[in-house]
């Protein structure tokens, strides 16, 4: 989870600066972000995170969207960044204590 927000921040950051599109900043963000911990995962030999059913990417959307909601109403910055900060860990620690998951694709036999 360490390397998500900060990934998914700096490439939303980054496509926001350059005036891409919401979607384009949504997507970056999560690709970005998803990748790091993918990086994250395999460097140290362990089953990549997205692969399993943790809200990963999902929650990295939702702090994305947070993100960009609030720099659009023209709040700090700094806030605008925290609370994505906040939606990020705030889903991934319910998911844990709730033990929400996302749904598994079965195998076709």
């Amino acid at each position: 989870m360490r390397w998500v927000w900060p990934c998914s921040r700096s490439a939303a950051r980054r496509s926001r600066k350059l005036g891409l599109s919401p979607l384009i900043v949504v997507l970056m963000g999560t690709m970005t972000g998803t990748a790091g911990g993918m990086l994250r995962d395999v460097m140290s030999a362990r089953v990549p995170m997205i692969f399993q059913q943790d809200l990963y990417a999902t929650a990295a959307i939702a702090g994305i969207v947070a993100y960009l909601i609030l720099q659009k109403l023209s709040l700090p910055w700094t806030f605008a960044i925290s609370t994505g900060v906040v939606v990020i860990l705030g889903m991934r620690v319910l998911a844990v204590i709730w033990g929400v998951h996302l749904p598994r694709l079965q195998a076709m036999h």
